[in-house]
C-alpha cells in the first residue's frame, strides 16, 4: 500500500482506500498513483493506494480478500474510512462496503464506473463492441481471466446486484459515463443502493468514455468530472 497524505491538512477527517482498476488483471500502484494523488489533493484527506493481487496469476477471491484486509487494516486503527475504485477497482471498492457496512468506522463509497454485474446482461455490453476504449469482449476476457473455471458468478463476493437486501447501505457517490460497456450496470447500481435506503450522488458524464479519470491531467473534461465526484464525496462524508 502506498499513503498519499495533504501537508496542508493537519488530522485529515477521513481516509480513503483506493483500489485501482484494470481488470482485476492490469494495474498496480502506479497505475492508480494519478487518480489516488488527485482525491488526497481535492479532498485534503489521506488515501491509501492497495496493490491488491490480480489475475490471472492471483484469481478471484485474491483480490477482494486483499480489499477487505487493508480495508479492516484502517479500521482497526480507529480511521473513519471510505472505499473507492475505478472500474474493477470500483467492484472491490463495493464488495468490501457491503461486507463491512456494519463497521461504524466505514462511512460511505466512491464508485466510478464500476462493474456491478459479472453476468454482464446489460444493453450497453453490447452496444459498445468496438473501438478505442473499453468494449464489451474486454469485460468478457477479463472475467475470465479473474475468474477460476465453473465459478459460481452470483457469488457476493463478485456480485454487487445481488447481495441480501437486509444487509446495512452506505451512503454512496456514483459515476457513470456514457462511452462505456458498463454504463448502463453503474446506472443500475446507482438505482439499487438508492431503492435500498442509501444516500446517493449519482453522476453521469455522457461525454465521457471509460478510463477518463486517469486521464483528467489533460482532458478538461475529465477534470471537471473528478472535481464534481471528490466535492461530492466532502459534502456527503463530512
Amino acid at each position: 500500500m502506498r499513503i498519499y497524505r495533504n501537508t496542508e491538512t493537519v488530522n485529515a477527517a477521513v481516509t480513503i482506500a483506493w483500489f485501482h482498476g484494470g481488470g482485476w488483471v492490469l494495474g498496480d500502484l502506479e497505475t492508480g498513483h494519478a487518480a489516488a494523488s488527485t482525491a488526497c489533493a481535492q479532498t485534503g484527506w489521506d488515501v491509501v493506494n492497495v496493490d491488491y493481487r490480480c489475475a490471472p496469476v492471483d484469481p478471484f477471491p485474491a483480490a477482494v480478500d486483499d480489499a477487505i484486509a487493508a480495508t479492516q487494516w484502517l479500521l482497526d486503527e480507529g480511521r473513519r474510512v471510505v472505499v473507492a475504485g475505478d472500474s474493477a477497482g470500483g467492484n472491490l471498492a463495493g464488495v468490501v462496503a457491503q461486507r463491512l457496512a456494519g463497521h461504524a468506522g466505514l462511512i460511505g463509497q466512491v464508485l466510478v464506473y464500476p462493474a456491478t454485474d459479472p453476468t454482464l446482461s446489460y444493453p450497453s455490453v453490447e452496444e459498445f463492441t468496438e473501438g478505442p476504449f473499453l468494449t464489451g469482449r474486454d469485460m468478457k476476457w477479463f472475467y475470465d481471466q479473474y475468474l477460476p473455471a465453473r465459478q459460481d458468478r452470483t457469488d457476493d463476493r463478485l456480485d454487487l446486484m445481488t447481495a441480501e437486501r437486509d444487509r446495512p447501505t452506505l451512503p454512496a457517490v456514483v459515476l457513470t459515463v456514457g462511452h462505456d460497456p458498463l454504463r448502463d450496470e453503474g446506472i443500475a447500481y446507482a438505482r439499487l443502493l438508492g431503492a435500498r435506503g442509501a444516500e446517493v450522488t449519482w453522476i453521469h458524464a455522457p461525454e465521457l468514455f471509460h478510463g477518463c479519470v486517469t486521464q483528467s491531467g489533460v482532458l478538461p473534461s475529465s477534470a471537471a468530472r473528478v472535481r464534481e465526484i471528490w466535492q461530492a464525496a466532502r459534502q456527503l462524508f463530512t
